[in-house]
């Protein structure tokens, strides 16, 4: 799923709605980690 598909997906869903993603960690290299800066934490809310 590129950037602007997921933009997509994620304002088409309702607030409250839980979106489960499912992915295979060997089938593309880890983009996401290349596009957030190595010092920010991702937590849960």
């Amino acid at each position: 799923i590129d950037i602007l598909l997921m933009n997509s997906l994620l304002k088409a869903v309702s607030p409250g709605t839980i979106l489960v993603l499912i992915g295979d960690v060997d089938q593309l290299p880890r983009l996401f980690l290349t596009l957030v800066p190595q010092k920010v934490q991702l937590s849960p809310k």
